[in-house]
């Protein structure tokens, strides 16, 4: 078919015809994003509200938090105290001065090792001496010295402590009020 427009309309006509189309294309690109933004306007409401809740939920647990942690912090230092007022009411030299008495006593030939100074439920005190004795009449002598202190309660002398006759390993168990 011949064509018998000018090639001056032709350019008109395909001018107009790219532009309705670039027209129409805007137009629905648009409308598609009017519609989607309309489409998530709810969710990001909702999406607010729940953050909203949640950050209120979690000062909420913060506040409780924290109202248990000064509770739990008091109780610590109410227990922390106690142990400050147990320790202070016991005289702080009673255990040197128990062991500078055991350590007058010790006689000559007589090596002490081991102190263990405990504390026992019934309020007393339990210490045990280990150590070391030349012979058997040094290290009972030692035994009858401590007897003779007014301070200690009971001596406990093992008989196994005197199996050797010369350079004997030996524990004393001392019990005081």
């Amino acid at each position: 078919m011949p064509n018998l427009l000018p090639e001056k309309n032709k350019k008109e006509i395909r001018n107009e015809f790219i532009l309705r189309l670039l027209v129409v294309f805007f137009v629905f690109v648009f409308f598609a994003i009017t519609i989607f933004i309309i489409s998530l306007v709810p969710s990001y409401n909702l999406s607010v509200v729940k953050k909203t809740i949640t950050l209120e939920q979690v000062n909420s647990l913060k506040e409780s938090a924290g109202i248990e942690e000064d509770i739990l912090s008091a109780s610590i230092l109410k227990n922390e105290n106690a142990k400050v007022a147990v320790l202070s009411a016991v005289d702080q030299n009673s255990a040197s001065k128990i062991i500078e008495k055991i350590l007058e006593k010790r006689p000559q030939g007589v090596k002490i090792t081991d102190i263990f100074y405990e504390k026992n439920d019934a309020g007393g005190i339990d210490i045990v001496v280990k150590g070391n004795s030349s012979s058997r009449n040094i290290l009972i002598g030692f035994v009858e010295k401590l007897e003779l202190e007014e301070d200690f309660e009971k001596i406990d002398f093992p008989v196994s402590n005197l199996v050797k006759d010369e350079s004997m390993d030996f524990s004393i168990n001392i019990y005081i009020k």
